[in-house]
């Protein structure tokens, strides 16, 4: 897994979230293969992590905005 750092808006709060990063995998005969995913290690609201405040749910939702094509994230914040 590879780690990273983003800064996402989440419900009007911009966070600095770290979160791990292991990319989609290939369908064989003998693998049903994978697609890519995101964990989020940390989510800093300043000097804060909220990450031990959130609920799974929520968790969720940040990680389904870091699988958010870079264009599609700026398209849709610009909306």
């Amino acid at each position: 897994m590879l780690s990273f750092t983003r800064f996402v808006l989440y419900r009007g709060v911009e966070l600095e979230v770290t979160y791990d990063y292991a990319p989609p995998e290939a369908r064989s005969a003998f693998y049903p293969g994978c697609a890519e995913e995101y964990i989020t290690t940390r989510a800093m609201a300043g000097d804060v992590n909220i990450l031990p405040l959130l609920n799974e749910e929520q968790i969720l939702e940040i990680e389904q905005v870091l699988g958010q094509r870079e264009d599609d994230y700026c398209w849709r914040m610009a909306a």
